[in-house]
């Protein structure tokens, strides 16, 4: 699948010497009939959302609902569906403040009602940190009707209960939001594992990450011997930033709060523009490789890759289910990206050419989120966190090894690694936000030190 967008005027100025023909092979998506494979969380979801029915009239649709209706869509199909009610209709309902939703599904269409009790199984299921109706309280569910049922999660031990309104629900599921869900201020879009992206630019070793303080693009810089930190431009990110260096412009990708990617640019002056081209549900890992492209995981789980060709961005799904932030590197001319599957297994996907098909890397053992790679002193390596949290390499030299970095506590997310002269840096979040940088240089032992601020 492909798809295009020219970007904004200004940004296209910075980069218009840089585009090339890539001979790119499009890989065809998967099927969407799977459930919505989520983002790969931190912690475990807030707790269930509290009663507070309709009491004023706002009919507008708001961004959480239209966001959740299209997270549906891309995994089962387009559906029809409806969010507002006008202020005259009788009766109390959400849908007259724009955070309730109508998905139409048949109770006695077998196959839409396999696919009602798909989204609500999705939605209840006990996740990896033993939460019961994880999806549900991530997203900020207050109730839902189906099939003459009403659950309700201020009285969730009581599980599905008799409805007997008027509407059966019989052609329909209906789901009511609180505030928090219907404006997107709920984990399923904040609660992302942190991460981290580095880069060295005009000769300064950088990185960029999500401020905890208020969301925003923040920059950290090395001046003098210390690290020192900034907040780049305004609007909150969510996830890892990708930096990357195209001839004497520094750029970052990133997702917005609402998932459409972001494009920052340096030269003298910091840029910003959106690239409204698809949502993704991740963080994005930047490369050049006949020029700027970064990838990302898309709302259906698959890696998906952006590219900028013949002056506009051009969207490709590269098929897959992944969990975490990608990694891209280019090792000896051959673009090589890394992810991590639904079981922690990482995968490699090589473009030469093409693209091909996604290897296993067994021996690697399995990882927790996303993947930072970088070759040094001409190995190949990756860098994730272990499933007990611990910072771990996997380097190839002959094949693939796995060890752990001796001085490394705790980190959460996505560690982002980057060579500065003979020094091997990784910086990476610890598990209360504090950013840590990891270092090895030859005839010394792996060291650490914390940093100030905290990202998230």
């Amino acid at each position: 699948m492909r798809r295009s967008v020219r970007p904004h005027t200004r940004i296209v100025t910075i980069v218009a010497a840089m585009t090339a023909a890539f001979g790119l092979v499009v890989l065809p998506a998967s099927p969407a009939s799977a459930a919505p494979v989520p983002p790969t969380f931190g912690l475990p979801p807030e707790g269930y959302a509290a009663s507070d029915p309709q009491s004023t009239c706002d009919p507008v649709a708001k961004p959480g609902v239209v966001d959740f209706r299209d997270v549906l869509n891309q995994a089962y199909g387009t559906h029809p569906s409806s969010i507002t009610r006008a202020c005259s209709a009788s009766g109390t309902s959400e849908h007259k403040e724009g955070r309730a939703l109508d998905y139409m599904l048949d109770v006695n269409n077998a196959t839409e009602r396999a696919v009602a009790g798909d989204i609500l199984a999705w939605l209840f299921a006990t996740d990896q940190f033993g939460a019961n109706h994880a999806i549900a309280r991530r997203l900020g569910i207050m109730y839902l009707i189906w099939n003459r049922e009403i659950w309700s999660a201020a009285r969730h031990a009581e599980g599905w209960r008799p409805y007997t309104g008027e509407n059966p629900h019989t052609d329909h599921i209906h789901f009511s939001f609180s505030w928090a869900g219907a404006l997107r201020q709920t984990s399923w879009w904040t609660g992302r594992l942190p991460g981290v992206s580095a880069v060295v630019y005009n000769g300064t070793p950088r990185f960029f990450a999500r401020a905890a303080s208020d969301g925003k693009l923040a920059q950290y810089y090395l001046e003098s011997g210390e690290w020192k930190s900034q907040t780049v431009l305004n609007g909150r990110i969510v996830g890892t930033p990708g930096a990357v260096i195209i001839d004497s412009t520094l750029m970052v990708f990133a997702s917005g709060t609402d998932g459409t990617p972001w494009w920052y640019s340096y030269n003298g002056i910091w840029n910003m523009s959106p690239i409204n081209l698809g949502k993704i549900t991740s963080g994005v890992s930047a490369v050049s490789f006949g020029g700027p492209r970064f990838f990302a995981r898309g709302l259906d789980g698959q890696l998906i890759q952006y590219l900028f060709q013949n002056d506009e961005w051009r969207w490709d799904a590269l098929g897959g289910s992944i969990v975490g932030t990608p990694a891209a590197v280019v090792d000896n001319g051959v673009l090589k990206v890394f992810v991590t599957g639904t079981d922690g297994t990482p995968f490699q996907y090589t473009h030469g050419s093409s693209w091909s098909p996604p290897q296993p890397l067994s021996d690697c053992g399995e990882i927790s989120g996303g993947v930072g790679a970088v070759v040094y002193s001409g190995l190949l390596r990756l860098f994730a966190r272990g499933l007990g949290g611990e910072l771990v390499q996997c380097y190839y030299d002959g094949g693939w090894h796995r060890q752990t970095v001796p001085v490394a506590a705790a980190i959460l997310g996505h560690p982002g690694a980057m060579v500065d002269g003979t020094t091997l840096r990784v910086f990476a979040s610890g598990t209360d936000g504090t950013p840590w940088e990891f270092f090895f240089s030859p005839g010394h032992s792996w060291d650490r030190r914390s940093l100030t601020g905290k990202i998230a």
